[in-house]
């Protein structure tokens, strides 16, 4: 699939993109029914239920005359303008009731259809676009994402459409109707083309997601706004360069009003006793807890902090500097790495990234938007004669098969020596075999570095520090090496096989995919 791209779709107001429902982000692995008091308030990122606005529109014609000619045949009294009228009512029923009993993906929202009839006058070849047919489609136009027109003289209708609404504007079918996309992309006008209803919904969630990049605003914890992480140089922070590719918005906040937010909690009873039910629940979940609960107390007031700050700037991704906060000994005060934050955030459905890597944050999106999982991300070693990849960081999350699958098994274990930083430690061992993708965008946000491979083992759950990681059977590791030095730093790891799918959103979405 390809289109012409001249704007970028969608998107939804404040208000709705604030008020979704909640939902327990550990409420599946309770031993009750109901989630615990902490739980209940956290927000899932409202982003993964909006909706890509789909307007249907039936194209037809009428004429005021009867009569037969090259492209027009049969019985007069069918041919009346009563009576082609009437046909194109009844097939335009028939089409409204089908689409209704139609499956959609859940990102579909389905609006309410057009009959757009074109009018043919007497003895006149200047075709008439009734005016009342566009009302129509304008009555729902703000809601719009993409506009859809079938059957009959698609592409002339289409066409009117895109001059008029300049909204992407697809078809679906294996015969003439692909002059719909060619006429349009000619003309400057983006346009899809699927070859089937099954088709279509892909088609949907590959636009769904690039709305979802368009709403994704980032949350950036950092004392040096556009420079690169120390030790990470590839990771550039043009976010100038990021909306104009992609939609995506920022919002910074310095570290002292980071650690204002967290004196604030600790200094509360209501958020101390938020904190230490977090605790509770993490603690009371885990298969083995290594450390002291005041520790995963750090923790907890350390993301319910970025929790308010996300909320207060409505942001739904976010990263943080992590060798910069060292040295300012923050983490040491407060007792708390990003770990645990990072993977509650991303099992939440909201991206996050360590050291405010930003190449590992576009993939990262993609593939959780689009598998809807947690994406693991981590340092890389690379075994070339082996070919084996390790991946290594201590930001495993619970939902890394799936937002809506059953939470993964894990230990908490201290990061530190002396006995802070929540981390969660999930052991990749169990998953022997399961086929996962890596990928990772170059500094200049424009291309993603892409392979696939297998889980091999795990290592690292019984250790502290930095340590949790995962090795992975590769194809060809060498030519993965030879690549990642355009590209930098870490490499996201999803469970499943993405290549495809990547390579389908890279048409849509704007990026170009290198696949190794």
């Amino acid at each position: 699939m390809g289109a012409n791209r001249n704007e970028t779709c969608g998107g939804i107001s404040r208000r709705d993109f604030l008020g979704c429902s909640c939902l327990g982000i550990l409420g599946a692995c309770m031993p009750s029914t109901a989630p615990p008091e902490h739980f209940q308030q956290v927000r899932v990122n409202p982003l993964l239920e909006t909706k890509l606005g789909i307007k249907f529109v039936l194209g037809g014609m009428v004429h005021e005359t009867a009569h037969e000619g090259p492209c027009r045949t049969g019985k007069l009294e069918h041919l009346t303008y009563e009576a082609e009228s009437q046909g194109f009512q009844n097939q335009f029923t028939q089409f409204a009731n089908e689409l209704n009993k139609r499956k959609f993906p859940r990102e579909a929202r389905i609006l309410s259809p057009v009959g757009f009839r074109i009018l043919v006058k007497e003895k006149d070849v200047d075709f008439k676009f009734p005016r009342k047919y566009f009302a129509q489609i304008e009555e729902d136009i703000a809601n719009t994402d993409l506009i859809v027109v079938l059957h009959g003289f698609a592409s002339d209708i289409a066409l009117k459409v895109a001059e008029r609404f300049n909204k992407p504007v697809a078809t679906i079918g294996n015969s003439w109707v692909v002059d719909v996309p060619a006429t349009l992309r000619h003309k400057g006008y983006e346009s899809y083309i699927a070859l089937d209803w099954e088709d279509f919904n892909h088609l949907v969630r590959l636009l769904w997601v690039r709305k979802a990049f368009s709403l994704t605003k980032l949350l950036i914890v950092t004392d040096r706004p556009g420079q690169a992480p120390f030790g990470l140089a590839s990771a550039m922070q043009d976010f100038d360069r990021l909306h104009a590719l992609y939609g995506m918005r920022h919002h910074r906040v310095s570290t002292k009003q980071l650690t204002e937010e967290m004196d604030s909690i600790i200094g509360s009873e209501a958020g101390q006793k938020q904190a230490a039910q977090i605790a509770k629940d993490l603690m009371g979940n885990a298969r083995a807890v290594h450390m002291d609960e005041k520790h995963v107390v750090g923790s907890a007031n350390f993301y319910l902090a970025v929790k308010r700050l996300m909320n207060r700037y409505g942001c739904n991704a976010f990263t943080i500097e992590c060798r910069e906060i060292c040295p300012l000994e923050i983490a040491a005060k407060y007792h708390f790495t990003p770990c645990m934050t990072h993977s509650l955030l991303k099992d939440q459905g909201f991206p996050a990234v360590c050291q405010t890597d930003i190449n590992a944050l576009i993939p990262m999106m993609a593939l959780s938007y689009f598998g809807r999982r947690t994406v693991y991300m981590g340092n890389p070693l690379f075994d070339v004669g082996n070919n084996i990849l390790t991946i290594s960081h201590d930001v495993a999350g619970l939902k890394m098969k799936g937002f809506e699958s059953a939470p993964l098994p894990y230990e908490l274990r201290n990061f530190t020596v002396g006995g802070w930083g929540v981390t969660f430690r999930y052991d990749f061992n169990a998953d022997k075999g399961q086929p996962v993708t890596i990928a990772r965008a170059d500094p200049g946000q424009s291309k993603i570095l892409i392979t696939k491979g297998e889980i091999l083992d795990g290592f690292g759950v019984n250790m502290i520090g930095c340590s949790l990681g995962v090795r992975i059977k590769l194809q060809d590791t060498l030519k993965l090496f030879r690549n990642a030095a355009d590209y930098g730093g870490h490499l996201i790891m999803a469970y499943g096989d993405y290549v495809k799918a990547m390579e389908d959103l890279s048409t849509v979405v704007g990026f170009e995919l290198v696949v190794v």
